[in-house]
């Protein structure tokens, strides 16, 4: 798969400002920025959803957005950046989820393809402290993608997820081997361009 640089996660991140009071926007001035995300992921569209702009700084401004088609829940997080005339975006993934006969489904798409899908227990996605529980997920495609994009890789780990990313993201299953190590002076050997280069899914 092809991914571009506008899509690079914000996960982590995105977890520091859920705890934020949520301000409500209206459609007129979100449309704008949905057009330009379904450029991006073309799942994207522009109808009924729930819009909370959570933070807002000189140069960012970050947006949850939450909907529901039926019994599914539909969600996707974004940062708008501008630096004097210029504006990017930076994307999470676009998540549905739901649940059927005591389990619960949660898939992450991109245009065509799934970035990931697991399943679970209902009653078992969350333990205790209301953190994801890991140990009952069962990945049917994208378990190294998953915890690559939650922080759940050792650092070497991380490296060699971002050497092999094009082939990983195809593995299917959940009994998986865990990744291989790249030492972090691997990096060093490696030629950069003057360009910036960044991870994209």
């Amino acid at each position: 798969m092809n991914y571009i640089k506008q899509c690079a996660a914000g996960y982590l991140i995105s977890l520091s400002f859920i705890a934020l009071s949520y301000t409500s926007c209206s459609s007129s001035k979100i449309n704008p920025h949905l057009e330009a995300l379904k450029s991006i992921n073309s799942q994207i569209d522009k109808q009924n959803w729930d819009v909370f702009r959570v933070s807002v700084s000189d140069i960012e401004t970050y947006y949850i957005l939450k909907k529901r088609k039926g019994d599914t829940a539909i969600s996707f997080c974004f940062s708008y950046f501008k630096n004097g005339g210029e504006g990017y975006y930076k994307l999470d993934d676009y998540v549905k989820s739901f649940s059927n006969s005591g389990k619960y489904y949660e898939m992450a798409l991109l245009n065509s393809d799934t970035v990931y899908f697991f399943e679970t227990t209902k009653d078992s996605t969350y333990d205790e402290d209301t953190r994801p529980n890991y140990k009952n997920y069962i990945f049917i495609i994208g378990k190294y993608y998953y915890h690559y994009s939650r922080g759940k890789l050792r650092n070497g780990q991380r490296l060699y997820f971002e050497k092999h990313k094009d082939s990983l993201l195809e593995i299917r299953g959940n009994d998986l081997n865990e990744l291989p190590e790249i030492e972090e002076n691997y990096l060093d050997t490696i030629p950069f361009s003057t360009e910036t280069s960044t991870f994209s899914r």
